[in-house]
């Protein structure tokens, strides 16, 4: 009995000798190094501390370190109000970390990292995912400043925060490529806006490439909330990021509702056709090559029917995914797409062939294009449509489901009055040719 109240008491004590250890901050030193700073930082979180006690760590760090406590009040106003962030977002830590860097460039960069990253945890509209996140492509590693999530939309963003001169700009101008180009990648990857916002003025050819590149080039950027010296506010850039990604997310809404209706019509269209088809090619005694074109035909147009509804399904729902698994999903959207591409094209191409081979009379033939191009502007222009009445609707998700009923009623209706208008022309042109034929007749024969 003895030895477990003994136990028990000793495991009391170095509790108590740890919360002591977490909560003293008086470890960190002026003079330290980084390598310092950071080691004891590291032991700190080892050994367990509640956020408000890695925000006290935060304060000793920067107090220690070239900004001392005039820039703990002036630069991070104590991590307190506006400038308060969460210790435990995945590379804040690490940032903090960095202030105590020896070299004043390195640190004054991730200080103004954390001003943006302060900005955007503090803003309403977004969520700080990340910073410093660490990227490994087959095209190079990378490391992403911010991540940060649009809380209406539930897409991702990347921020590149930086202070370029003009000068340096210039004589590292490939280099600046190489990392737009690297941007430009994983935009194409993944889906996720990206964002190069400069401290200073943008050198042209910069802003031209980065601009060519789909990148979202900014200059002359402050860290303030309030317009200074002619410099834009981080406020008005984070307000121009926020309107960006509605843009962004408005154009994947439409895009992904007009392949699903798109999708859905062709697979109701081709799939019963499909089947019939592979029941006529079983029979080797009655099956013609007219038989295997039109297998072709419908097979391609159910093959790409199902790529189309994989692709805007993917691309519709991925906003409700976490940022790994959205940028799988928007790659994953990208190529099903481009299949369901490459079918179309088959599909056509089996179609025109059975046309030069008389399987297909002229006015099936363009009655079937008409359709087509009637079908597909009706649901794009529907889902564009509906979403912008969708948003009008102050309730998450109205601008998605909007796209999704605008672009099956504008497929719908895009096919009735297409085929209206076919049924219309080729009535009245077989009634001109008929009425001609028989003036003819009439005339030949002296009939009156």
């Amino acid at each position: 009995m003895r030895l477990v109240q003994f136990v028990l008491n000793a495991i009391l004590l170095l509790h108590l000798v740890m919360q002591v250890a977490v909560a003293d901050t008086s470890a960190f030193k002026m003079g330290m190094t980084y390598k310092e700073v950071k080691a004891l930082h590291e032991q700190r979180l080892q050994i367990g501390q509640s956020r408000a006690q890695q925000l006290d760590d935060f304060r000793s760090i920067v107090r220690v370190s070239r900004y001392g406590d005039r820039g703990l009040e002036r630069i991070f106003n104590n991590f307190d109000g506006k400038h308060y962030i969460d210790p435990t977002i995945p590379g804040v830590s690490h940032s903090i970390t960095l202030i105590a860097s020896g070299s004043k460039s390195q640190s004054k960069g991730y200080v103004r990292e954390l001003l943006y990253a302060m900005a955007f945890h503090n803003d309403p509209r977004f969520e700080l995912v990340g910073m410093n996140q660490i990227v490994k492509r087959e095209w190079g590693n990378t490391d992403k400043d911010l991540v940060v999530r649009h809380k209406a939309t539930g897409l991702y963003a990347r921020i590149e925060v930086k202070d370029v001169s003009l000068s340096s700009q210039s004589s590292n101008i490939e280099d600046l490529k190489k990392q737009i180009n690297k941007m430009a990648k994983e935009g194409r990857l993944t889906g996720q806006s990206q964002y190069w916002v400069n401290r200073r003025e943008v050198h042209p050819e910069i802003q031209r490439y980065a601009t060519s590149k789909g990148i979202n080039v900014y200059g002359n950027v402050s860290t303030g909330t309030s317009q200074k010296n002619g410099l834009m506010s981080s406020k008005d850039f984070m307000d121009d990021v926020d309107k960006s990604i509605f843009k962004s997310d408005r154009n994947r809404s439409v895009f992904g509702a007009g392949q699903l209706a798109n999708g859905v019509w062709m697979l109701v269209e081709s799939i019963p056709n499909t089947f019939e088809d592979i029941q006529t090619v079983l029979n080797p005694e009655t099956r013609t090559t007219q038989d295997w074109m039109r297998l072709g035909s419908n097979s391609t147009s159910t093959l790409a029917g199902s790529a189309l509804i994989l692709s805007g399904t993917l691309r519709s729902a991925s906003r409700y995914a976490s940022e790994q698994l959205q940028a799988r999903s928007y790659a994953l959207s990208n190529n099903a797409g481009r299949a369901a591409a490459t079918f179309i094209v088959a599909d056509e191409a089996f179609l025109i062939w059975r046309y030069r081979e008389g399987d297909v009379s002229s006015s099936e033939f363009w009655t079937s294009q008409w359709l087509l191009s009637a079908s597909m502007t009706g649901s794009y222009g529907g889902a564009l449509l509906g979403r912008s009445i969708g948003t009008y609707i102050p309730l998450p998700g109205t601008g998605t489901l909007g796209s999704l009923i605008g672009s099956f009623t504008g497929s719908y209706l895009g096919r009735v009055i297409g085929k209206t208008w076919v049924d219309d022309y080729y009535e009245m042109k077989f009634g001109t040719i008929d009425k001609e034929f028989g003036d003819y007749v009439k005339k030949q024969y002296n009939v009156l």
